[in-house]
């Protein structure tokens, strides 16, 4: 509202009604907004920020499109397409500056590059295998019916029925030894991948047949096992054990419970304008991608880990309960926007009844008590976009061999540095501090008044027009250390004096100068 507000040209107390107006019709229409007043604060101020950058650097663009037209030419379609698609700078936006300039623009000519980016869009998912990939599994879906998940207490089912056998994309009756299949099942204890949670690998068998289970896959409820036929032939309509790798299933469990603790801790920490945005749950690590405008500080990050940490510590029990959807979110279960959810869902909670640390809509598998987890640890922070931040971390023996690595790497940094482990902060900082000494020393001597190069360019200086000229390239200076080198050619060359001075810098950047007495200049 006060974006808007301002760009109407709207200001003093009819603002503050304009805003009171748009508050009271958004809140009846989306309630969440309200609820989000951090969040959306928050992103306004971002997008203004990222749309003045993008202003900025689409208007040199178009500022040196428009210089190079004769006057009342037509600004071409392709140059805003460019704009466009290159800068996301809108074209209306364009227009209208290209119009103060006494331009039209060519919208013919811009449809028409759009349309082509649409084709080739076209044609390139038309190419895709994965295009021709699924309509096999559209065809098995109306005749096969859903595979039954049995897996969130079972991790070995006996008798289930091979109803379908993919091989390259095609339906088979059979696949034998060494052939790479996927294959569903009526019933199975394996979870397919969902919710961000990566699917079950593990093994099927029957008498003369084995096949290794990699993954497991779901295709329109069809949950297809992602297999290698290791032993035997299989075929349509043969029963089979399916036995999921259990100890890959316990740390998936740990890392999936784990997620929800972070996503509680984030809102705890940052506040409850943190929504999930995404997720991925490995046996090796975990991947939270949550809404949020800023970068997390070193502080806000030990909060998080030190609350998900107190919970598994606390060994919570983590109970799940099958209810309505209205009563699931009346018991305050957390669920994720853009989501379906059907009228009966699972809710999964972390800590006492009435009042849980964490209380999300979820269908994958879980902790039996947080103790399970182990340990808690954050291995990076980052960005994957606009007011998207994202965490990775790893629990349990992730944690375990996570912690074993960077001791390592202190045993290592404390054996070159022949001092104890404890000792490794201070000995680095004297070896900075020496560095530092002995760089001032070679800067001193690069650009002072016995600097042999600096020498050896002033002689070489070539006489123009009424003074000297010193060329000289200068090796491991930064750019600021090139004044020093013009301070003492200054003050070494008698008369007018002009010079240019390279160096590249320790980044690898080329740093430049030049610089005149007034007389040279």
């Amino acid at each position: 509202a006060v974006f808007h507000g301002r760009l109407l040209g709207i200001e003093g107390a009819f603002l503050t009604k304009f805003i009171d107006e748009v508050n009271a019709q958004m809140g009846e229409a989306y309630p969440e907004l309200l609820k989000n007043v951090a969040l959306v604060k928050g992103i306004v101020a971002s997008e203004e920020e990222r749309f003045s950058t993008t202003l900025d650097n689409g208007r040199v663009y178009l500022d040196e499109a428009l210089a190079a037209l004769s006057e009342g030419a037509v600004l071409p379609g392709d140059v805003a397409f460019k704009l466009h698609d290159t800068f996301g700078f809108p074209i209306d936006l364009t227009v209208e500056i290209a119009g103060t300039a006494g331009h039209d623009v060519d919208m013919d000519g811009f449809t028409a590059c759009m349309e082509d980016q649409k084709a080739r869009a076209r044609a390139n998912a038309k190419g895709d295998a994965w295009g021709s990939f699924n309509d096999v599994w559209v065809e098995l879906s109306d005749k096969v019916a859903a595979t039954e998940f049995d897996g969130y207490d079972n991790d070995v089912i006996e008798g289930a029925k091979v109803v379908a056998i993919v091989r390259n994309g095609e339906s088979v009756e059979s696949a034998a030894a060494g052939e790479d299949v996927e294959v569903v099942l009526d019933r199975t204890p394996f979870y397919a991948e969902m919710g961000g949670q990566q699917g079950d690998a593990g093994k099927l068998s029957a008498e003369g047949v084995v096949l290794t289970v990699a993954d497991t896959k779901n295709h329109n409820g069809l949950y297809a096992h992602v297999a290698h036929v290791a032993d035997g032939t299989l075929t349509v309509g043969a029963a089979v054990t399916a036995a999921l790798d259990a100890e890959r299933r316990g740390f998936l469990r740990r890392n999936h419970t784990a997620t929800h603790l972070l996503d509680a801790a984030l809102k705890q920490v940052l506040g409850e304008h943190v929504s999930q945005a995404g997720s991925l749950v490995t046996p090796e690590h975990l991947r939270f991608d949550f809404t949020h405008f800023e970068a997390l500080s070193s502080e806000q990050l030990k909060a998080v880990e030190d609350l998900v940490n107190q919970q598994i510590f606390a060994s919570k029990p983590v109970v799940t309960r099958v209810m309505g959807i209205d009563e699931a979110k009346a018991a305050g279960a957390v669920a994720l926007f853009g989501e379906k959810y059907g009228d009966v869902v699972r809710v999964v909670s972390v800590g006492a009844e009435d009042q849980p640390f964490s209380r999300e809509l979820c269908g994958g598998t879980h902790a039996a008590n947080t103790a399970e987890i182990g340990l808690f640890k954050i291995i990076s922070e980052s960005s994957t976009g606009s007011n998207v931040r994202r965490i990775e971390a790893v629990t349990s023996k992730g944690a375990l061999d996570y912690m074993a690595d960077r001791l390592a790497l202190v045993d290592a940094a404390a054996a070159a540095l022949k001092c104890r482990v404890d000792e490794v902060p201070a000995r680095v900082e004297n070896l900075q501090a020496e560095l530092r000494e002995t760089s001032n020393k070679l800067k001193k001597a690069l650009t002072g008044g016995s600097s042999d190069a600096i020498s050896s360019a002033i002689e070489g200086a070539v006489e123009l027009d009424g003074y000297k000229l010193v060329v000289a390239e200068l090796q491991g200076l930064e750019a600021a250390d090139l004044r020093n080198v013009w301070d003492t050619v200054h003050q070494k060359v008698a008369g007018p004096v002009a010079c240019v001075v390279a160096s590249v810098t320790e980044k690898g950047t080329p740093a430049l100068l030049a610089a005149g007495s007034d007389d040279a200049v």
